[in-house]
């Protein structure tokens, strides 16, 4: 930015230092110099003043070069009231782009939709004031992680959409739409993304039941199952205590609620697998070319898996049971009896591993046991209220009562009643 852009002075200044030179009180030189032009603009402007006695700029009353016809105009206002309705402005000059190949900046779609009432400014303000983190300077050096709940397929059912985002490049690493915010949907998703990726040195999540404990009476130590899996995976764990702190994610979902689910709508995705094939094929790359950002570091520090991670085991629930002295242990409403007879494995622990209801291994001392599942716990019978016992024995007794007394009445009594 130059001087003359700093010292820039009013319109109505301008023509009174002008009036002045022109009535002598100071030279062209001197105005030349307050306003920091050559005398000849000086000369130029005084000759425009005394032709037509005000100052004006040669561009007033023209029609600006880069104004957009309105051919164009009017068919922006249409799509903005069928197509691309509920759009904001630069969501509506990517898809007008895209669909229709014109080029339009989204300064311009969006003064045309608040004249034409389809866009609110919002005003800005700020409450709370929250310090900048700088970026991770490596890909896969922390992962933030979020779930965010929103009508995705515009059926008026709300679906999660868990976003995997990556610090240093701001790059979406994997989306997927699940029903509900679960430890095995977590672990589902995760399981994907480390099959894509690798294992990154962080994973920067909030403070939800699925990765932390928040029972008040719960000791310092106590993990939850998706705590248990991230350090059986040497993966570091940081809960955030506000949503500013993990911005890059919370930004994320805003800006997929905005274009993903319209998108979604655009194309007519009415399921969750359509929409989840959709993601993965297609949207994420085109979501990293529009914000992705480039590292500080061109290092990757995402790490292979190793032998010993056997994904399918670890991210799994895990119970932890006694083996009685038959060699059984009690889960799910189901006995599950160890064929290990070669040693004693009484008042052992045993850990049982189940993912999406079934069991698929059993741990006693570390190693996996051959076992059998046996349904043969019965079912609880329902409970009857005592009212309804002594209810019944009191009628019961009533008939029983009543029955002997006809027995006891005379032949007299008897006839009478004939």
């Amino acid at each position: 930015m130059g001087n003359r852009t700093l010292n820039r002075i009013s319109s109505e200044a301008e023509l009174g230092l002008l009036k002045d030179c022109i009535a002598g009180k100071i030279t062209q030189v001197v105005c030349a110099g307050i306003l920091d032009l050559s005398v000849r603009q000086i000369k130029r402007k005084c000759k425009e003043v005394r032709n037509s006695g005000i100052f004006k700029h040669g561009n007033k009353g023209r029609t600006p070069v880069n104004r957009i016809s309105d051919e164009i105009r009017n068919h922006i206002i249409e799509c903005c009231n069928t197509d691309f309705k509920g759009f904001g402005p630069t969501l509506v000059r990517d898809e007008y782009r895209r669909v229709y190949g014109v080029e339009l900046s989204a300064e311009t779609v969006r003064q045309v939709m608040i004249s034409n009432e389809l866009w609110l400014p919002k005003e800005k303000s700020i409450k709370h004031i929250h310090h900048l983190r700088e970026r991770m300077s490596c890909y896969g050096e922390m992962v933030q992680a979020d779930g965010t709940e929103y009508d995705w397929l515009g059926d008026g059912m709300k679906h999660i959409l868990l976003v995997f985002i990556d610090d240093a490049t701001s790059s979406l690493l994997h989306a997927v739409l699940v029903k509900s915010e679960s430890t095995a949907s977590y672990m589902q998703a995760l399981n994907d993304y480390l099959l894509k990726h690798g294992r990154p040195m962080c994973l920067y999540t909030d403070k939800h039941g699925v990765f932390r404990v928040n029972m008040p009476s719960a000791s310092e130590d106590a993990q939850t199952q998706f705590a248990r899996a991230m350090e059986e995976l040497d993966i570091k764990m940081i809960q955030a205590n506000s949503p500013q702190a993990k911005g890059r994610v919370e930004r994320a979902n805003r800006t997929l609620q905005d274009r993903l689910a319209k998108r979604l709508q655009l194309l007519k995705i009415k399921t969750v697998e359509e929409a989840n094939r959709y993601i993965v094929e297609t949207y994420i790359a085109e979501y990293n070319h529009l914000f992705a950002v480039k590292p500080s570091s061109p290092v990757n520090v995402h790490r292979a898996l190793k032998e010993e991670h056997y994904l399918a085991q670890i991210l799994a629930l895990h119970a932890t049971r006694i083996v009685s002295k038959n060699h059984t242990v009690q889960y799910d409403n189901k006995v599950i009896q160890i064929d290990e007879t070669g040693a004693n494995l009484h008042k052992e622990q045993a850990t049982v591993i189940a993912k999406l209801g079934e069991i698929i291994s059993v741990l006693v001392r570390g190693k996996a046991v051959k076992y059998k599942v046996l349904n043969i716990r019965p079912k609880q019978s329902a409970t009857v209220c005592t009212k309804t016992v002594n209810l019944a024995a009191f009628q019961e007794c009533n008939v029983i009562q009543s029955s002997s007394n006809e027995w006891r009445k005379s032949p007299a009594s008897l006839a009478q009643s004939r």
